[in-house]
């Protein structure tokens, strides 16, 4: 679709995903070790209790999911003629979130891969909007290439 609309698509990954997840309430306490470098600011053997979403918990990806839908369905995009738009989720696939102008035409699209978003719209401002919702590792173009 980026290609049909002459688009410039780029991807990324977001950086520490599962720990930009919501804090998560628990019956029970969490509590994990420091990794064997340490922290800083902490004193060695010392614990930290954990509150959001970690690599290995069975519930981080559910929470990370969860912060990253109702992030794209909130953002403010802007169209092509300048009007503004939001994103929605597709019934087909809800990894996939589209974004229409006012008169109906495909304005955005993000797609998702866990912590990895696909990104093309017809307006630069749009893209820009979306990679400061959360912090990314580096952007990367990408190019196609036409069969005619």
């Amino acid at each position: 679709m980026a290609a049909r609309f002459d688009w410039s698509p780029a991807r990324a990954d977001v950086m520490s995903a599962f720990m930009q997840g919501e804090e998560q309430s628990r019956d029970k306490l969490l509590f994990m070790e420091q990794p064997p470098q340490g922290l800083p600011g902490l004193q060695p053997g010392q614990v930290l209790r954990t509150a959001k979403g970690i690599f290995g918990l069975a519930t981080a990806p559910q929470q990370w999911w969860a912060t990253l839908k109702k992030a794209l369905l909130k953002v403010e995009l802007v169209s092509k003629d300048g009007h503004k738009l939001h994103l929605v989720q597709s019934l087909v696939d809800p990894a996939l979130f589209v974004g229409y102008g006012s008169d109906g035409t495909l304005q955005a699209i993000v797609r998702v891969h866990v912590d990895d978003l696909l990104i093309a719209s017809s307006t630069q401002a749009s893209n820009e909007i979306i990679k400061k919702l959360f912090p990314f590792g580096g952007w990367q173009g990408l190019d196609f290439i036409s069969l005619r």
